[in-house]
């Protein structure tokens, strides 16, 4: 038996895969393209932004891990734009050293500030999804707002047929009223056409 290498640098590449398709995703969204001069669907939205700052400082901070406490030490590098890649060179050096490499993910201190990368990840997204997570307090709030949306536009469109009814009745009340009018001056006219006869 043997250590599959191959399936530790496969799962580090994943881990980095994955961190990087949510970062494309919030840029996405969060931008201005001033070429097509289109906003983001989330741009300027502090959720979305804070998500983003939140997730580059976790992947910047500390674990407990020793001899690693950073992801630079052993390879996973950050980008300019906030994308993760994997130095070969570097990670192989610390895949040399496999008891010690998975605690840099792994390690539980009991301290949010300096356990291993994987618990941190995975106590910050439950922090989001959970009932007063920022994700769902976010998504409460916008469907509150929809909803409040919804009402008011009936509440608009019942006053509209409201008024609508209302002018109507006024329209046939005066297009009556003109309409008896016509036949007054029609009747006048005739009776002054008949005494200029006389």
């Amino acid at each position: 038996v043997s250590t599959d290498l191959d399936a530790v640098q496969t799962n580090v590449q994943a881990f980095i895969d994955t961190y990087n398709a949510i970062t494309t995703t919030l840029a996405n969204a969060t931008r201005y393209d001033a070429g097509t001069k289109t906003a983001g669907t989330l741009q300027g939205d502090a959720t979305a932004t804070g998500l983003q700052n939140a997730l580059r400082s976790m992947m910047r901070s500390v674990t407990a891990s020793t001899p690693f406490t950073r992801l630079s030490d052993v390879g996973i590098e950050m980008q300019t734009g906030g994308k993760l890649t994997l130095n070969s060179e570097k990670f192989a050096a610390a895949r040399d050293d496999l008891p010690s490499l998975p605690s840099l993910f792994t390690i539980d201190t009991g301290s949010a500030t300096t356990e291993g990368f994987g618990r941190k990840i995975k106590t910050f997204a439950e922090g989001l999804i959970n009932s007063e997570g920022v994700v769902s307090t976010k998504s409460d709030a916008i469907q509150k707002s929809i909803q409040r949306n919804t009402l008011e536009q009936e509440r608009v469109n019942d006053r509209a047929a409201r008024a609508e009814v209302r002018y109507l009745a006024q329209y046939n009340a005066m297009d009556a009223a003109v309409s008896k009018l016509n036949g007054l001056s029609a009747f006048v006219t005739q009776q002054i056409a008949l005494w200029n006869k006389s």
